[in-house]
């Protein structure tokens, strides 16, 4: 068991809080088994297995069907190990506070900062809880820069698999972070009531049959959601891309 940090943007960290995400993926790095052999992991032929078959410790590889055989190409570079544990680093702010020292602040409690109120009713002892003895200057501060000592989530890894990034289904979306909304709001009255007259038993199915000019754009399916969220931390045409991902399962231990 080893400790890492491991970074979420504030829309994460928010559902992490929340109780509302205990799942994370990112993108493998791939190594050739052999120096200066060419790979392209995204090649549709690869299969992903572990190293040593049946034992998941062992780590995972890429295989190639060559002829009648299957030939491995390449091992992931190990990122998280069932049992680690992981510290958050996320985004947070440096500002002055009523004992004229500097202090940090995580993200939304920044975004109460100035509210005279918040500021005026923050006992002594909160400040001096927070107070910075880092070399950073005030302002915003990216999560890399976030200190082991003020992370104040802490994650075990439960479980580490690899997948293609289209793969997931939409129960991992939801332990992505996904907030569902009630079926009124994003589904357009005209098929909302065939939907709701129907018994209770082919709802489900009904719904999963509709189609997609039957919801409304403001409120976008999980998986587009979960495509918008990708594209956002990874760049335009990342989805597309479809890479390899770490899987990693998680629940909060602080």
């Amino acid at each position: 068991m080893k400790e890492k940090p491991i970074l979420f943007s504030t829309e994460m960290v928010k559902a992490i809080l929340e109780g509302r995400k205990s799942q994370t993926r990112r993108i493998v790095k791939w190594r050739p088994l052999t120096k200066g052999q060419l790979l392209n992991p995204n090649f549709s032929g690869m299969e992903v297995g572990y190293e040593f078959t049946g034992v998941p410790s062992s780590g995972f590889v890429l295989y190639s069907k060559s002829g009648s055989c299957w030939e491995q190409k390449t091992k992931a570079e190990k990122k998280y190990m069932i049992g680690d544990r992981l510290w958050v680093r996320e985004s947070f702010w440096i500002v002055d506070c009523p004992l004229s020292l500097p202090v940090y602040l995580y993200e939304e409690e920044f975004q109460q900062y100035q509210n005279e109120d918040w500021y005026n009713n923050r006992p002594t002892e909160f400040w001096q809880s927070r107070i910075w003895i880092g070399k950073e200057k005030y302002g915003h501060k990216p999560s890399i820069f976030l200190p082991k000592v003020i992370s104040r989530i802490w994650l075990e890894v439960t479980n580490v698999k690899v997948e293609r990034l289209q793969e997931i289904m939409t129960r991992d979306i939801l332990k992505e972070g996904y907030q569902s909304q009630p079926i009124t709001e994003y589904v357009k009255p005209e098929y909302l009531e065939h939907i709701q007259n129907l018994p209770e038993e082919k709802r489900a199915f009904a719904f999963r049959m509709l189609p997609k000019d039957a919801f409304n754009e403001d409120y976008p399916t999980p998986k587009q959601w979960y495509r918008d969220l990708w594209e956002k931390i990874n760049g335009k045409g990342s989805w597309e891309s479809n890479p390899w991902v770490w899987v990693v399962e998680f629940r909060r231990v602080k």
